[in-house]
């Protein structure tokens, strides 16, 4: 399978998953249940009598989400001020609807000239604990997928760790949300360069990245929330046995250390059945919408995981149809499917943060603004 078809389906199964499970919202299982389940949108419309959105319309995950890979695309590095201008464009253009408490207080802290690195919601046992980067987070997956051959050189795991963490904390300052940010990029690196994915593996590597991180970042990393214990919980069921309701028990509401772990066991309790592609990836998504709670959230994740591992044709034609969007999403992916063009690498890094840098219409640009850079001559081209 090539690359643009995992990227066009990482993006747009991060949509689809997104406007299927927003229609439904914060419902509980029973309640979704009473409405006759969901089991798609578009031509299936009709069966969602009472939900509470238009077939095919998306929420904030998906326009923060497109405010990333935009920003990649355009930018062709990593570039947080770029992508705080936009979130703070989107927002105002949704006049703020759908967004959590942190990332919208976030967002308007950046509006009144707070710089990023400081508008994030301070951290603390009950804030800055939502999904709200996770579930923005696979476009940056995406790029460093594509960019791997250029960025192996300056350390792509060490890159992506700084990429993911400066870009969640745009809107959280909580290390954990910012490692469940950092490992939902990473497990979309992963399902995109590859055709199959091993669950037991990934969650095994999953979870030593989470330890690694929450020691590094945290200030309770043995806390039976972190995203590593969370992890163990979901292997645990899977090597036991477990049906998927004992992962949906862990949580499917906001907090990020139930959201992202259990959207990852949904996902990848598809992966192992024998059908593959479009029966994985309709499955995962409809499992992650019927459970309830943060369902939009929970439902672009799996959506995004699976749409990079099994590529744009596993989504079925008719889940797209009427999907707010569509041509745009699938264009921008192709875009971002497109390496950096290696011309453009200036052979330098910042003299300040160390990071690579690349000629733009402006010059060379440095993330953080930084003037001044030194050759890179540990670096082979």
């Amino acid at each position: 399978m090539n690359l643009e078809s995992k990227v066009r389906g990482c993006l747009l199964g991060l949509a689809v998953g997104d406007a299927i499970g927003s229609r439904v919202e914060m419902r509980t299982a029973d309640q979704i249940a009473e409405l006759g389940g969901i089991s798609g949108h578009g031509p299936y419309a009709g069966r969602f009598k009472g939900a509470g959105r238009g077939a095919g319309l998306w929420t904030d995950d998906t326009a923060m989400s497109l405010d990333v890979a935009r920003s990649l695309v355009e930018r062709r590095l990593v570039d947080p001020e770029d992508v705080a201008q936009r979130h703070v464009a989107t927002f105002l253009r949704f006049a703020g609807a759908g967004y959590g408490r942190s990332t919208r207080e976030a967002l308007e802290r950046i509006k009144r000239g707070v710089p990023w690195r400081e508008a994030g919601q301070e951290a603390g046992p009950n804030t800055g604990l939502g999904n709200g980067i996770p579930m923005r987070l696979a476009p940056l997956g995406c790029w460093f997928a594509v960019n791997r051959p250029t960025l192996r050189d300056v350390g792509a795991a060490q890159e992506l760790a700084r990429a993911a963490r400066d870009l969640g904390m745009i809107t959280h300052r909580h290390a954990r949300a910012q490692i469940a940010g950092l490992l939902q990029a990473y497990l979309v690196q992963r399902a995109v360069l590859t055709d199959r994915l091993d669950p037991d593996a990934i969650l095994a590597e999953l979870g030593r990245w989470a330890r690694v991180h929450e020691a590094a970042w945290c200030d309770d990393p043995a806390s039976p929330d972190s995203i590593g214990s969370r992890l163990e919980q979901v292997r645990l069921i899977r090597a036991n046995g477990g049906r998927l309701s004992e992962v949906l028990a862990l949580g499917v509401g906001c907090v990020v250390h139930e959201s992202w772990p259990t959207s990852v066991g949904i996902a990848l309790a598809r992966v192992q059945s024998p059908c593959g592609g479009a029966g994985d990836l309709t499955a995962g998504i409809l499992d992650a919408v019927n459970a309830g709670g943060d369902t939009d959230t929970n439902a672009s994740m799996v959506g995004a995981i699976l749409g990079a591992l099994y590529g744009e044709e596993a989504i079925p034609a008719d889940w797209l149809e009427g999907l707010q969007e569509a041509t745009e999403i699938r264009d921008l992916a192709s875009m971002l499917a497109v390496p950096v063009d290696e011309s453009s690498w200036t052979g330098q890094r910042c003299s300040v943060c160390r990071r690579p840098q690349f000629r733009t219409s402006c010059g060379w640009t440095c993330p953080d603004g930084h003037g001044g850079a030194d050759p890179l001559e540990d670096v082979a081209r």
